[in-house]
């Protein structure tokens, strides 16, 4: 039986079948022996009457049934904590990703609500645009255009959500817009304070909401921005982690930060970003290499740089110059068997 439910047995008990001449007093039984003897086969018809008659009206007898106590219900763990509101963003994110289409019927619901330039919704706040429907509009034919992508991944990087909630701290309560910090950080900065990105990254920023719908709606149909950069990070499909931290801003009331990158590795790496590294002609892989390479983002200069020093390639020399905080210089040299040399170069710059 499931959890909660009893049963109750119920027996029915009968009584013994009884002649009904047992009941009979001796005065009633020695008149019934003279009308036997005085009419033998009457008699006996009578007496299968009178007894077929008692076996019917014979009322069996129940017995009361034992209640079985009621099982106390056991608490159930099915029961879903609610998303945060940083989780719904996410969400939102990965729907706009996983179903372009989709997404933008749901945008095309949001044009009954302008007029001109004006976002008019009942009972709140009008919202004044640069570019009115064109915009809106325009972002839907890019949607119904796109491919549908991976979702993003945020639960495997939580350096890049306190990257985004530092930026928050730090802006917010001073009025301040726009991905450069007080200190003067960049967005690639801010992720590499707790961790490293791989492959590339971007910050999305948006001011003004707290609903996870508007946040996103407002920085895919990007009004206003020419290059619409911000869409271009929500649907670059390189990008697999994203970090996310809504806050309190001194203007605009909300912001809601957003740390994309391609991977994205939690802690500290090997080598101290912050400090210079310098090395000249380098023939062989030696651990200061080694470990400078684990803070070099772009794993094609990384492979490039191991596979010049691998130890079949004795003609090879590698060069690096590199200035903290995340400006990378790479030559590789040749030697050629005329005796003359070729060199090809890499640079980057990263937080």
């Amino acid at each position: 039986m499931g959890a909660g439910a009893s049963t109750t047995q119920t027996t029915a008990t009968a009584t013994a079948e009884t002649d009904p001449f047992q009941l009979l007093t001796p005065e009633l039984l020695a008149y019934v022996a003279k009308a036997a003897a005085a009419d033998p086969a009457g008699f006996e018809k009578a007496v299968g009457l009178i007894r077929t008659e008692a076996a019917a009206t014979t009322t069996p007898t129940l017995a009361k049934p034992t209640p079985t106590p009621t099982p106390t219900p056991t608490p159930t763990t099915n029961e879903t904590t609610p998303l945060s509101l940083e989780e719904q963003v996410v969400d939102e994110i990965n729907r706009c990703r996983t179903n372009p289409p989709q997404y933008a019927t749901k945008l095309q619901e949001q044009l009954q609500y302008y007029k001109g330039n004006q976002v008019v919704r009942p009972n709140e706040t009008i919202l004044l645009t640069k570019e009115g429907r064109a915009a809106v509009q325009e972002c839907i034919e890019c949607l119904l255009k796109t491919t549908p992508l991976q979702p993003l991944n945020s639960l495997s990087c939580t350096g890049l959500q306190r990257a985004c909630q530092d930026h928050n701290a730090d802006t917010g309560p001073k009025g301040m817009t726009g991905h450069d910090g007080s200190d003067g950080s960049k967005p690639a900065d801010r992720m590499n304070r707790y961790g490293m990105w791989k492959g590339g990254c971007a910050e999305n920023i948006s001011y003004g909401h707290s609903d996870p719908f508007r946040i996103v709606s407002q920085l895919l149909v990007d009004d206003g921005v020419p290059s619409r950069g911000h869409r271009t990070n929500l649907l670059t499909a390189g990008f697999r982690k994203v970090g996310v931290a809504l806050g309190t801003h001194k203007t605009y009331t909300h912001m809601c930060t957003q740390n994309f990158a391609n991977a994205y590795q939690d802690g500290a790496p090997q080598f101290d970003r912050t400090t210079d590294f310098n090395i000249k002609d380098a023939k062989i892989m030696t651990p200061a290499i080694a470990s400078f390479l684990t803070i070099v983002p772009f794993d094609d200069m990384v492979e490039t740089v191991k596979s010049s020093l691998g130890a079949n390639q004795p003609n090879v020399s590698v060069s690096i110059d590199y200035t903290a905080p995340g400006t990378l210089k790479i030559s590789i040299t040749s030697q050629n068997a005329d005796g003359g040399s070729s060199t090809s170069n890499m640079s980057c710059s990263f937080g």
